[in-house]
């Protein structure tokens, strides 16, 4: 990633988040959110709800230890079998911290999937942006093959995507929070991405 890229997505997703915490603390994206989640709502039907519910899977921590193994076998770079753990379990006790500073109730419309604790920033999307989103950047330093390259980043980005969508579809979060989650997780990773231990750019 070129550097004029990298802080325009470093500054971009910080700010981002920061403007979405500011409205979702004073309650101005009420409306839109809400307007959004009735939306997804009269979109619900047996063969998209079957579909989000296994979608939503890849963001819990059971589907990301699969991933451990599958990256072991694909890239047989051991390291990665540690770094990713570090990064969902830094992603979750922030996103714990994010939610409990920031206190927002989920959704009141029925939810297809059982959830607790607060909404804002949403989990899933946190940790999927955080996990995938490395996974892209091991991807793209790693596979040498262009072909394959970009159609894994397109993969693991609408899959990120996706996922996040997810969390609307089933009620167990506004629009809001998952774009909070999403930024701020880019945010996370445009830092650890240039720190010496997990940086790649020296590895390729």
């Amino acid at each position: 990633m070129n550097q004029k890229l990298r802080k325009t997505c470093f500054l971009g997703s910080i700010l981002l988040f920061l403007l979405l915490a500011f409205l979702v603390a004073l309650k101005l994206t009420t409306h839109v959110d809400e307007a959004v989640s009735k939306l997804f709502i009269e979109l619900r039907n047996p063969g998209l709800t079957m579909f989000f519910k296994q979608i939503t899977d890849f963001g819990y921590v059971q589907v990301l230890v699969i991933l451990i193994a599958v990256i072991l076998i694909v890239f047989h770079k051991y390291r990665f079998a540690y770094i990713l753990p570090i990064h969902v379990g830094i992603c979750v006790i922030f996103n714990l911290l994010l939610n409990n500073l920031f206190l927002r109730p989920r959704p009141t419309f029925p939810h297809l999937v059982e959830e607790t604790g607060f909404s804002f920033p949403s989990g899933h999307a946190m940790v999927t942006m955080t996990a995938y989103g490395y996974l892209i950047y091991v991807v793209y330093h790693y596979i040498k093959i262009p072909w394959l390259k970009y159609l894994l980043i397109t993969v693991l980005s609408c899959l990120i995507i996706l996922v996040g969508i997810s969390r609307i579809y089933l009620g167990v979060h506004y629009l809001t929070d998952v774009l909070a989650g999403f930024s701020i997780s880019i945010f996370y990773l445009m830092v650890v991405t240039k720190l010496k231990i997990f940086s790649l750019e020296s590895k390729k």
